[in-house]
Formats: structure tokens, C-alpha cells, sequence
């Protein structure tokens, strides 16, 4: 039909000076056409057919928008649309009637093709069901960069309940700088029911806020993409979901992986990954929840609240990262296995993060509390580190939530490593990882060699704390220790080790609420650490002052890492003793006075003895008997001739 035209908009031509002549130069103004769809035929005026035509051959920005009667209507075509060779509006929202759902269908069922295909960028794309094309239901096509997909239904019908779609994507991407979604509810895109994947990127700078992929528009239950939700195969810079309100997707209900990622230098952040947004219900993923395939330096996850993956309720794992090309990348601030904030679990059925086929250099966790990933309730192990190595895994919450209020045990080990030289914590307090609640180990290293377990928080655990097997980190001994004593504000830890002769070992020391069924404790909080050396013979004996009181009855255990990050086991646990030391001075006469000084503690004495006028001082074990006498000790004292009982006091 003959168009009519909207509002002018005014372009300076390139490269022209600003003058101001002895009057105006008029600039040269270029009138947008509005094309007006009438009919639901497939060709014919006033079809969309023919207005797509007129708008390709109409210079600038033009509009087609839509008044076939009211309400709900369907084009059927019989043919492949005219591709959009020039930048236009297509408004499906502009039909009478429109209010919520998309009310103008593109029914492509049996055509061979897809369905709209986008050849020049500038586009828009809002308010339409596109479906039943063999091909994608939109493809937006090489060089056709900056276009808008909004308030769309790609491969479901009209009411976003049923797959109504062909063997290709919802959403097919070959250009750059497009956007999908958006921050408001309006501009969601439900992306269900296709053969393929939901969306396929092949492009850089994409962002894809907002949308629905893989379910419903409720997210009650999945309308299946055959493929992954979200499949990106080349480009770069690509945002899936954003640390932004509104800008998380909903990936769920995929046949296949809820993400993968073939290429480097892509961000998810923000996502429900096989629930719905907020976790009211899980909607799985077949496959994974996210998958990074062979690829480097891309980042899952963010520091801020905003940016933090759900990533939880997959028939797979929840994060796998593979291949020897992944290195580089960073997962961090999400909550794998678990609803946001660990509120609730979700688990996965299998690993909550899996590390295998040569990746390397990936950081999981980091330094910082808003870099910690809670993972937790997944069917296998909490991490699994699989021929993988050089992966460091710091300050993450592994079947816990961050505060340790819930436990969120994983069935399997709390990390499983199969691989060398991976870092499990780190030298200091800020890298420990917490492990604990777990259904096996905490930390089992099943295989490889110099993989370093330092400073983290492991307890709790149905089996042991940490395991070495079948050789694995040269099956370094683990240290035994014979006593623990706590004494003015010091705990002196005794113990021996036998390794490699003349070898520095850094030995870690732990204490415990309570001893491990296997006599070889945990690693609940670190209280000291120290370096010992093996010296000719391969056998020392230390004695280690921690700056730390520990306890009576507490449990005392310790780590051996050797020079080149091999850890072991823990040791055996061993009782803390407190001893309490009593110094009398020339103020006192007896040790009935200096006891008589402390009757505010309520420290009965059942035996005196008769002191010197000099210093002395004795240390009394638990319970106050009196066991060891340290000092000048007159002739008329003898060690053990006393008897006190209560709690634990400094005299003097």
C-alpha cells in the first residue's frame, strides 16, 4: 500500500562545515515511511509481504507496523519472506488489540527457510510470534550489526505454550552489537520450542538481557529447545545477562546445555540456569547448566550481588570448563547447586563444577568474599578436578551457605582432584576455601602430584578431612603429633614426621570441636603454622608455639606441605591441655595466701604447704592438679604435694 510518513529526522551530511550565511541553509531532512499491514494473506497488497517489499525499497529507517482487524491474528506465508535489506521497525505491538503477549503470528509451517532474515542492521524486530520455519525463526545475518529482538515468541504458538517451530534456532546471530531482550518486561523474548538451539551466536558484542529460553513464558515448565539454550560458536565480548536489574535470562528446560561457550572473552552473569528467575521451581536443563568448551578468559559471575549465576537443578553437571584451549577463565560470585544466597538446594545431578580434558589456569573463587561461589546439594562432588592443572580454587563455599548457618552438603567429595598442581586455598586467610557437610571427603587427590591444600576450612565431613590415593602428591606422610598444650596464651604442639631427609615442610595446625570416627581428624580453623626441616635423616621431632590458647578437649590436627606443593593427609587428632601457671611472689608466705588471693574465682584448696620468701612458678594441668613445678623450688617443696581443683587461673 502507498505509505504515509512520521516525524522527520534531521542529518548533517559528512564532513560539511558550520556557516552561517546571510540566511539559513535549510539541512537536508530525510521523512520515514510507516508501511500498514491490513491483510492476513500471504501476498496481495497490504500484506506483510508487500510492505516488506516497499520498505526495502524505500530509503532510511522506515516502520511496518499492523491493522488487520483486532486482536490476535496469524499470517500463514507459503513462501520464504522478502530478506530485510533495509534498516526498518517491524511493530507488532501497533496491531489493535495488542495488550501483553504478541499478537501478530508468523506462521512458517512446512516452509523451507527461516523465517525473518535481517540483511540490514539498524532493525527492530518487537511483537511478533515467529514460527513453524524449518530454519531460524529470525536470522539476523553477516554485517547486519545493531539490531533490536524485543518482546518477541520464537518457536512457540501464540500463547507461549507449545512448540510450534522447525530443526533450527530460535534466534540465529551472524553480526555484532545486537541486543535481545531488555531491561523491561515488555521487551522479554520467550525463545522455547525450537529444533535447534535457542539463541546461536556467531558474532561479537552481543548482549541478550531479559529473555525466557528453553520454558514457557511463566517458567513453569519447559518448552524445549532441542539444542543448548544459548549456543555462542565465534565472536567475542558477548554478554549473556548482565549485572544489571532486569538483564538476567532465564536459561531453562533446554534439551542440551543451558549455555555453551566454543569461544574466548564472553560474560554470564545474572542468570537463572535451570530454574526459574528468583528459584521458585526448577525448570532443568537436560545437559549442563553451563558449559565453556576449549575456550579461554571468560568470566561467570561477577563481584557484585547482581552479576551471580543460579546455576543449579541440571540432569548434568552445573558448570563444565574442558579442553586443553580453556584457560583463563573465571568463575566467581555464583551459586551453583543452590538457589540465590544458598537460600534453598537445587542440586545437580551430577558435579557442581567440573574441571577435566587439560584445562588449566582457571580461577575458581578468589580473594575476596564477593568472589565466593557457593556450591552445594549437587549429586556428585562439589568440585571435580579431572585431568586438569594449574586451576587455582580459592574462598568458596563448598556444602555451606556463605555464613555456615545451612549445611548444603554435596554427595560426593567436597573436591575431588585427578591432576597436578592445582591450589586449594592458598598462603593466607583470605584465600581458604570453607569444605565441610559433604556426603565423602572434604578433599579427596585422587591422582596427580604437587597439588597444595593451605589454609582452608575442612570439617565436618562424613568421611576424613583429606585424602591421598593410589601415589597421588608422592603420598606425602602426614605428620603424627603426640601432644598439645595450652599455656599463657600459647598452645605448644609436640609431634614427629618422617619424609624425604633434609626437606622443608611447611606444617599447618588445626583445632576441632570434635575428633573425625577415623581418629585422623579435620581441619576446622588454622591456629598456627610453622616450617620444619627433615635433616640427614628424614625423621624430626618439632615442638611448635601457636600463637593461640586453645581450648581443653579441643582437637589438635596438622597438614605437611612439602616445598614443591605436595599435601597430605591430616594427622591424627590429639586432645588440647590447658596448664595454668601460678607464680608466688615474696608477697606470699604460703601457698595457701596466694590461693586465698583468687577466692573470687571459687578455687578451693584441699592441701597447703609451707613457701619460701622467693618466686616460684608452678603450672597445674587440667583440673588444677598439680603436675609440674617449674623454677627454684625450696627444699620443703616437692612437686605434687598439693591438691587444687576449679577452673583455670593465673595466681600471682
Amino acid at each position: 500500500m502507498k505509505p504515509h510518513f512520521g516525524p522527520r529526522r534531521e542529518r548533517r551530511r559528512p564532513g560539511r562545515a558550520v556557516t552561517r550565511p546571510g540566511f539559513e541553509r535549510m539541512e537536508s531532512r530525510q521523512l520515514l515511511a510507516v508501511f500498514t499491514v491490513t491483510s492476513a494473506s500471504d501476498s496481495g497488497a497490504g500484506t506483510l509481504r508487500a510492505e516488506i517489499e516497499l520498505a526495502n525499497s524505500t530509503a532510511g529507517l522506515n516502520t511496518i507496523d499492523f491493522a488487520i482487524g483486532t486482536g490476535q491474528k496469524t499470517i500463514t506465508v507459503k513462501s520464504p519472506l522478502p530478506e530485510l535489506t533495509n534498516p526498518v521497525i517491524i511493530d507488532g505491538t501497533s496491531q489493535p488489540g495488542s495488550s501483553g503477549r504478541p499478537a501478530i503470528e508468523i506462521n512458517g509451517v512446512g516452509i523451507v527457510g527461516d523465517g525473518l532474515e535481517i540483511g540490514a542492521g539498524g532493525s527492530t524486530i518487537d511483537g511478533l510470534v515467529v514460527d513453524g520455519f524449518t530454519g531460524s525463526q529470525i536470522h539476523i545475518m553477516s554485517g547486519a550489526d545493531g539490531n533490536t529482538i524485543e518482546g518477541n515468541s520464537l518457536g512457540t504458538d501464540p500463547t507461549g505454550t507449545f512448540s510450534r517451530a522447525g530443526s533450527g534456532a530460535g534466534l540465529f546471530i551472524e553480526s555484532d552489537g545486537n541486543l535481545i531482550g531488555g531491561l523491561s518486561s515488555n521487551a522479554v523474548n520467550v525463545i522455547s520450542g525450537n529444533g535447534g538451539d535457542g539463541v546461536t551466536i556467531n558474532g561479537s558484542n552481543n548482549r541478550l538481557y531479559g529473555n525466557v529460553i528453553g520454558s514457557n513464558a511463566g517458567v513453569s515448565n519447559p518448552v524445549a529447545n532441542g539444542g543448548d539454550g544459548v549456543r555462542i560458536i565465534g565472536g567475542s565480548g558477548n554478554s549473556i545477562g548482565g549485572a544489571i536489574t532486569g538483564a538476567g535470562n532465564t536459561i531453562s528446560g533446554n534439551r542440551q546445555n543451558g549455555v555453551e561457550i566454543f569461544t574466548p572473552g564472553n560474560s554470564v552473569q545474572g542468570n537463572a540456569i535451570g530454574t526459574s528467575i528468583g528459584a521458585s521451581r526448577i525448570v532443568s536443563n537436560i545437559g549442563n547448566g553451563l558449559v565453556i568448551a576449549n575456550a579461554a578468559n571468560n568470566t561467570i559471575g561477577g563481584t557484585v550481588p547482581l552479576a551471580a549465576n543460579s546455576i543449579a537443578g541440571n540432569e548434568g553437571n552445573g558448570v563444565v570448563i574442558y579442553g586443553t584451549g580453556a584457560t583463563g577463565n573465571l568463575v566467581f560470585g555464583n551459586f551453583i547447586g543452590t538457589a540465590l544466597n544458598g537460600s534453598r538446594v537445587m542440586g545437580n545431578s551430577g558435579d557442581g563444577l567440573l574441571l577435566t580434558g587439560g584445562a588449566s589456569q582457571n580461577q575458581i573463587g578468589g580473594i575476596y568474599s564477593s568472589m565466593q561461589n557457593v556450591i552445594g546439594g549437587n549429586g556428585g562432588n562439589g568440585i571435580d578436578i579431572n585431568n586438569a592443572a594449574l586451576n587455582v580454587i580459592q574462598g568458596n563455599a563448598i556444602g555451606t551457605t556463605p555464613t555456615g548457618s545451612q549445611a548444603l552438603g554435596n554427595a560426593g567429595s567436597g573436591i575431588w582432584v585427578s591432576g597436578d598442581s592445582n591450589l586449594i586455598g592458598g598462603l593466607t586467610p583470605v584465600m581458604a576455601n570453607v569444605i565441610r557437610n559433604n556426603g565423602t571427603v572434604g578433599v579427596t587427590i585422587a591422582g596427580g602430584h604437587r597439588n597444595a591444600i593451605l589454609n582452608n576450612s575442612i570439617y565436618n565431613n562424613t568421611l576424613r578431612g583429606i585424602i591421598t590415593a593410589h601415589g597421588a602428591n608422592d603420598q606425602i606422610a602426614a605428620p603424627v603429633v603426640h601432644s598439645a598444650t595450652a599455656i599463657s596464651g600459647t598452645t605448644i604442639i609436640r609431634g614427629a614426621m618422617r619424609e624425604q631427609p633434609k626437606t622443608d615442610y611447611l606444617l599447618q595446625f588445626f583445632s576441632n570441636a570434635a575428633l573425625d570416627p577415623s581418629g585422623f581428624g579435620e581441619g576446622q580453623t588454622l591456629i598456627g603454622q610453622a616450617t620444619i626441616n627433615t635433616r640427614h635423616s628424614g625423621y624430626v621431632k618439632f615442638q611448635i608455639i601457636v600463637p593461640t590458647s586453645v581450648p581443653a578437649g579441643q582437637i589438635i590436627t596438622a597438614v605437611a606441605t612439602d616445598p614443591t606443593g605436595n599435601s597430605s593427609a591430616f594427622s591424627n587428632g590429639i586432645k588440647s591441655v590447658v596448664q595454668t601457671v601460678v607464680k608466688i611472689t615474696k608477697q606470699h608466705t604460703s601457698l595457701q595466701q596466694a590461693i586465698n588471693l583468687t577466692s573470687g574465682n571459687g578455687i578451693p584448696t584441699t592441701t597447703t604447704t609451707a613457701l619460701s620468701m622467693t618466686t616460684e612458678t608452678f603450672l597445674f594441668g587440667t583440673g588444677f592438679r598439680g603436675t609440674t613445678v617449674v623454677g627454684t623450688v625450696p627444699t620443703n617443696i616437692v612437686p605434687g604435694n598439693f591438691n587444687i581443683t576449679g577452673p583455670n587461673s593465673t595466681l600471682g
